[in-house]
């Protein structure tokens, strides 16, 4: 490296160039030796390539230096250096020997630091998928929501079900067959609420009024509107979207809102579904009321059928066996027998004295006659009875009991069903629920939706989210491509 200096310094001498003593210290870049033109009579004469401009003057050309940063090839450098200043040398004319150029002042000039190429800071393939992934959408929808979206005015109203319930007005009896549970009644403010949202609130509500035409206005914009031939399904969609009903846990409230894109579609639109709601609910209370008055109607039939069975069933049973009452002819029949065992006692005991103070006497004979007479009657008593009383066997009388207690279950069965049928009517009188509708629909003043700011920076920032998460999946599979 040494000698190739030299050799560059001597080159550069013959050119009419002299090392300075001072040199520059570039650190990292380098040891830097400065250089001055000699004047013209202190240098020899050269022969000058004729392709060398005219006035060309190199004043200072970067010398490496041992002091430069370690691991730094001089050898290159070195050879392009001196091709630099071959094609720089001083000029001089081709048939005329070139004037004396004035003493030129001593100056440094340093060549300049290698620096890092700049890359463009938008453009290229990452700026155009910011343009079509955020730029684009952006745009539309501040065209959209700024200029091209329609308004639409909101009419909000809230009721309540307000009526005494079927709990409150007692309960009816266990035996009633089935009605006992009817007194748990289910919220009618879900059922209301379950109902505006439904497809049977549109049926109800397009009696009344255009409910297509009302949607479709021309001059609401496309994309807002509903379609002119638009099916049931899209119709109720639609519906879906523009009418909202809610029913509040807490204070057992509903609470509905209305869109359109008028204030005055908005308005008759809310009370035409007010009007349906009350018709809803009125034949909702009828039927139940009919159906609980049915029920009862239908258990006071049964019973009263099982109350005409079981009596018919025990009158067969008495004409069968030919008992009137079977407790009262059997009390008569006891009655009489006992009667004649009575008797008998008697003369048992007026022929045991006779018999002891006068075995001889004649009355012995007609006392013994007396006395077996009535044991036979006593006898054909207990099978057929005395005096025309029929007897009452064992067997017979458990049946007779059998029938006469299903008899009077049946009795108690009917007058129960009778208490449940006027407790019934008297229900269905009182159970007049209705919705007590205590915020009305007013006109709107200012339309609620769209709301373009909010919607327009929605859709800005889930745009650039999108391009954010697009560009840091594409980056992580260009590196791991790489």
């Amino acid at each position: 490296a040494k000698v190739q200096q030299d050799e560059l310094l001597e080159e550069l001498v013959s050119y009419g160039l002299a090392p300075c003593a001072d040199t520059i210290d570039l650190g990292s870049q380098g040891l830097y030796r400065l250089l001055e033109r000699k004047s013209p009579a202190s240098r020899p004469q050269q022969d000058v390539p004729a392709q060398s401009p005219v006035g060309t003057d190199v004043a200072v050309v970067p010398q490496p230096s041992p002091l430069a940063t370690v691991g730094r090839s001089a050898g290159p450098a070195l050879t392009k250096a001196s091709s630099t200043a071959l094609e720089a040398a001083p000029p001089s004319a081709i048939a005329a020997p070139a004037p004396a150029l004035p003493e030129p002042s001593r100056g440094v000039i340093l060549p300049p630091l290698p620096q890092r190429a700049q890359s463009k800071r938008f453009g290229g393939w990452v700026g155009l998928s910011a343009l079509l992934v955020i730029g684009i959408p952006s745009i539309l929808a501040v065209a959209y929501f700024g200029f091209l979206a329609s308004s639409q005015f909101v009419t909000t109203f809230q009721f309540a079900v307000r009526g005494a319930s079927l709990a409150a007005s007692g309960r009816a009896p266990s035996a009633s067959g089935g009605l006992s549970g009817a007194g748990a009644m289910s919220p009618d403010a879900f059922v209301i609420a379950d109902y505006i949202n439904s497809p049977q609130a549109i049926s109800d509500v397009e009696r009344g009024m255009d409910l297509k035409g009302m949607f479709a206005k021309p001059s609401a914009d496309f994309w807002s509107r509903l379609a002119a031939n638009s099916s049931a399904e899209q119709l109720n969609a639609f519906w879906n979207r523009m009418v909202w009903a809610h029913f509040d846990l807490i204070s057992g409230n509903v609470s509905v809102s209305v869109r359109a894109f008028t204030p005055q579609d908005s308005l008759q639109l809310a009370r035409g579904l007010i009007a349906s709601s009350n018709e809803m609910f009125r034949r909702l209370n009828l039927q139940a009321q009919q159906d609980f008055v049915r029920a009862a109607n239908d258990n006071l039939a049964r019973a009263e059928k099982q109350l005409s069975t079981s009596r018919q069933t025990l009158l067969a049973f008495r004409e069968k066996n030919g008992l009137l009452d079977v407790d009262k002819t059997a009390q008569a029949g006891a009655s009489i027998i006992d009667d004649m065992r009575k008797q008998l006692a008697g003369l048992q005991f007026q022929y045991a004295g006779i018999r002891a103070t006068a075995p001889k006497s004649p009355m012995l004979g007609t006392l013994k006659q007396q006395i077996a007479a009535l044991e036979n009657e006593i006898k054909n008593t207990d099978q057929q009875g005395a005096s025309g009383v029929t007897v009452v066997s064992p067997v017979i009388l458990g049946q007779y009991q059998s029938l006469d207690l299903e008899r009077q279950f049946a009795e108690k069965q009917y007058t129960d069903a009778l208490a449940l049928k006027a407790q019934a009517y008297l229900i269905a009188q009182n159970q007049q629920s209705y919705l007590a509708l205590f915020d009305e629909p007013g006109l709107a003043q200012t339309s609620l939706y769209p709301d373009r700011l909010k919607s327009i920076l929605t859709v800005i920032l889930a745009a650039a989210v999108a391009w954010f998460v697009g560009m840091l999946i594409t980056y992580a599979i260009r590196d791991h491509l790489a």
